[in-house]
């Protein structure tokens, strides 16, 4: 079974990826941010507390973490910011979901330290094939795509429950990306403060992909290509080809362009809440010049966000 993950710095067009993906008809698209893979509490920091990083204080409490987020956050049970949309996520869209953590939190509660993590890891596969791969299964698709930003970040994790997985990395202009987190309040709303932490968050971003971009069926896809309807077509064929599937159905083409346009002409009927001045946009620039060279994107800054 084809697996693909989606991944990258939030605001960077992972949602418009999968969407895309979807509308291939090849694989099964995962509705919606699972997140518990390599979020915080979920699979990657379980397996670390009950492997490598195992302490007697420390586990314990990883493992009560790991099942209070997968029996009441996940699911919808208590209210969580990062779930607000997904209540009824077991019934709704992976039939077995209740029965996949009970199956896993037995394993790991019988024994809180493991030696060797490949016991866990297949414990995660079984969950997956569970959950994953039943929906894919009844969908009649030949493989999956899930996807959630965070996913960057733990890359080498995913490759150790699927060596033979897909990444799909979304990069675009740093400036477009510290801008819509600014607009979204992600982060500071003060340039100088925004500017500083951005940086900082770029620079990180930009040192793993050295490292990912060395790793194999490892791909990239720019947002600014998936938003031109000139190249839209041929990145979206390319990323096809990447993933070994056909190439996209004409009509799919044009249904992802629509949906892009459709988007575009919403968010500037909302108008925006931040811009700059020219002085901000050179302190901007400045500052994310070396990231912004590397990720091949140009030194002048782009004007629809300058003020006046």
């Amino acid at each position: 079974m084809k697996r693909v993950f989606i991944g990258g710095m939030g605001r960077s067009g992972t949602t418009i990826t999968l969407n895309a993906l979807y509308r291939h008809g090849a694989l099964y698209a995962v509705p919606i941010e699972t997140k518990f893979l390599v979020e915080n509490d979920g699979f990657y920091d379980l397996i670390q507390a009950i492997t490598d990083d195992f302490s007697t204080a420390g586990t314990p409490v990883a493992v009560k973490r790991f099942e209070h987020l997968m029996r009441n956050l996940v699911t919808g049970v208590e209210p969580s910011e990062s779930f607000t949309a997904q209540a009824r996520f077991s019934s709704d869209i992976f039939e077995h979901y209740e029965g996949a953590v009970d199956c896993l939190l037995e394993m790991v509660l019988c024994r809180n330290f493991y030696p060797q993590r490949e016991p866990v890891l297949n414990a995660m596969r079984h969950f997956i094939a569970y959950t994953f791969d039943h929906a894919t299964t009844i969908s009649d698709k030949a493989g999956w795509v899930e996807k959630t930003p965070a996913n960057f970040w733990r890359l080498e994790f995913l490759r150790e429950l699927y060596p033979d997985c897909y990444f799909v990395h979304l990069i675009r202009d740093p400036r477009m990306i510290m801008w819509s987190l600014m607009e979204k309040g992600w982060i500071s709303t003060e340039v100088s403060r925004a500017a500083i932490r951005f940086e900082n968050m770029i620079a990180a971003l930009v040192l793993k992909r050295r490292e990912l971009l060395k790793s194999p069926r490892f791909i990239e896809v720019r947002l600014e290509d998936l938003a031109n309807p000139e190249t839209l077509g041929g990145t979206l064929n390319q990323l096809a080809n990447q993933l070994d599937l056909e190439p996209f159905p004409s009509p799919a083409i044009a249904s992802v362009a629509e949906t892009i346009s459709t988007y575009e002409k919403s968010r500037d009927a909302r108008g925006h809440s931040i811009s700059y001045s020219k002085d901000e946009a050179l302190t901007i620039n400045q500052l994310l010049m070396p990231w912004i060279l590397e990720l091949g994107y140009s030194p002048v800054f782009p004007a629809s966000l300058i003020s006046g």
